[in-house]
């Protein structure tokens, strides 16, 4: 059975999509190799990598039990001229507290145990 010259276009643009979506991967594992390398930790299940040993420094957050953490993000895509690589900045707010350590200090400022149910 022979194939059409539009089935062999059709097969042909697939073989080439299933090539860009490997070396997609490829570079996405390059990229999350070298963040997790660098002092840079991943924070959640996206790939997103902070500054965990050097937080913004800023007296207001620190009155307020935050910091906030610099960060970046790596994307790999197809584009009109090949395969793209976008890297954004990100920026995260953390508390320096423990959800234990919130809960012991609302029940010390409730008045009393209804009050802090």
């Amino acid at each position: 059975m022979e194939k059409s010259a539009e089935t062999q276009t059709l097969l042909n643009a697939e073989f080439i999509n299933n090539q860009n979506s490997v070396v997609q991967g490829i570079f996405n594992i390059i990229l999350k190799t070298a963040f997790r390398e660098t002092h840079l930790r991943q924070i959640g299940r996206d790939p997103k990598f902070f500054d965990c040993e050097r937080p913004v420094k800023d007296a207001k957050l620190t009155a307020m039990r935050l910091q906030v953490l610099k960060g970046y993000k790596a994307s790999v895509f197809m584009s009109e001229t090949g395969i793209t690589v976008a890297v954004d900045t990100l920026f995260r707010f953390m508390s320096t507290i423990s959800c234990l350590e919130k809960i012991k200090e609302l029940k010390k400022n409730a008045r009393n145990d209804k009050e802090f149910k």
